[in-house]
């Protein structure tokens, strides 16, 4: 079935368009983006928003389309689905509204391109869409964490130990309580976990993407790390690389929450991580990998122990295109036009101040509705105020979420302890401000979104057939 479950498209002649997927946290980076494209290209580009669920009425947008193979046989206007970066290049691969719409843009302007979080599994048919970022082929092979682990290893780096299997029958015979459990094709701890009995394993792997479940990874159960710093670079041609910057990780268990700078790693430790990251993007660039990466390392004692390869965007990088500006947008773009320039440098991320961001996370499994909706301030907010919040909600209230991470906050203190006490405060004040206490579905009436959305004329009591009627401009 047809996976863009929305649209609603306002597109003028004149004007030259993109698509983007970096919604919601990272909304601000489109502005950077589009700056990049009209002085590069010397013409008017406007972002087409690929939302995986309607989004609240401060994120809403003139041009969009909502695009998620979970919302099929529910109500889009009333339910949120979680989506994983990967399966929403899978629905965009297969989605023919989505081809309708592209070669109805293409008519009038020679290319489309498209950012998204992760260009793996990304398998467009049309060679005139130009994702910024990876070629979809490498960023592919280098999401494989078995190719990850083979890297770390063919680079001499103490990693966490690994096998690989393909029957959970298999792994009770061989392995012996606790271990950590993880697909091949994962991120921010999703599809991973400890498991210290046998029937969580068997009821964790219920859960996973079917395409996941015939190939499981077992490592190691290391217990007391010291820190768990991640390092952001660039590769922007053949051993050219550039360390953009090391921060701390927020983990939840060993999902990812957000991130605290500076970090606390000591300084020696720092640089030490910093030149083994040089060596993973120059041995990358050599099979053809270009644009953003980062990694994911364990300090314990004095053991940097690798065990994360994220050849994309990263959960951090809104905050690295908020400290760097525009420039990372520009250079993400040269990159991926092939021009083998690079305009930013750790000492564009460095600040004389401390920050903190994370994720809202949903308290419990079971379907919440939103209670309310909320945006304080603008992103940039406390970078001019040094001490002050950003907050926002992502979805409408009165929708029922299931399995989504429904809002973020970013803060800003003179002192990491006053950022993480902010971190810990505001994670429980968010999720009380959205919820209420009930997993009740909403009522019809109640699931039309207001304001901004009747201003884009859009009437969201219409069935889904009328939903996905072309409403491109002529």
């Amino acid at each position: 079935m047809e996976p863009l479950v929305y649209k609603h498209l306002k597109l003028e002649q004149g004007k030259s368009y993109f698509f983007t997927g970096l919604t919601n946290r990272f909304d601000h980076a489109n502005d950077a983006f589009k700056k990049a494209l009209d002085d590069f290209f010397g013409c008017d580009f406007e972002p087409i928003y690929i939302f995986q669920n309607m989004p609240a009425k401060h994120y809403l947008k003139e041009n969009f389309i909502v695009v998620n193979n979970k919302l099929i046989g529910k109500d889009p206007f009333k339910d949120i689905v979680g989506l994983k970066c990967e399966e929403l290049n899978h629905d965009l691969n297969r989605s023919k509204e989505f081809r309708k719409i592209t070669k109805k843009i293409l008519k009038s302007q020679d290319k489309i391109f498209l950012l998204l979080f992760t260009t793996s599994f990304l398998k467009l048919e049309q060679e005139e869409i130009i994702p910024i970022g990876p070629k979809p082929e490498i960023a592919n092979f280098y999401d494989n964490k078995l190719t990850q682990f083979q890297l770390f290893e063919s680079l001499g780096f103490d990693h966490t130990n690994y096998r690989f299997y393909t029957e959970l029958q298999k792994i009770e015979e061989m392995e012996t309580l606790p271990f950590y459990i993880t697909s091949p094709f994962t991120s921010g701890g999703l599809e991973s976990r400890a498991i210290f009995n046998f029937n969580e394993m068997h009821s964790f792997i219920k859960g996973w993407r079917e395409f996941s479940k015939s190939q499981i990874i077992v490592t190691d159960y290391i217990d007391g790390a010291d820190y768990f710093p991640h390092v952001t670079a660039i590769v922007y041609g053949e051993n050219k690389v550039r360390v953009l910057g090391l921060i701390d990780q927020v983990l939840e268990g060993n999902s990812y929450v957000g991130n605290v700078y500076p970090s606390e790693v000591p300084v020696e430790i720092q640089e030490k991580i910093k030149k083994m990251i040089l060596k993973v993007g120059r041995a990358i660039s050599q099979k053809g990998f270009r644009g953003l990466f980062g990694c994911d390392v364990m300090v314990k004692g004095s053991r940097i122990l690798f065990h994360d390869l994220n050849p994309r965007r990263e959960g951090s990088y809104g905050m690295f295109q908020l400290m760097i500006g525009e420039k990372l947008a520009v250079s993400e773009l040269l990159i991926s036009l092939g021009i083998e320039k690079c305009l930013v440098s750790e000492k564009d991320f460095a600040k004389d101040f401390c920050w903190g961001h994370a994720k809202v996370k949903t308290p419990c499994i079971k379907p919440l509705k939103i209670k309310g909706e909320f945006k304080m301030g603008t992103i940039s907010d406390p970078l001019i105020n040094i001490g002050s919040d950003f907050a926002a909600s992502f979805y409408p209230s009165n929708f029922l979420g299931y399995n989504a991470e429904p809002a973020y906050f970013f803060t800003t203190d003179h002192t990491r302890e006053a950022v993480i006490s902010s971190l810990k405060k505001n994670q429980k004040k968010y999720i009380k401000k959205l919820y209420d206490n009930g997993s009740k579905r909403p009522k019809k009436s109640d699931s039309l979104l207001t304001a901004k959305l009747m201003d884009l004329n859009l009437s969201l009591s219409q069935d889904l057939s009328t939903a996905k009627s072309d409403t491109l401009a002529n």
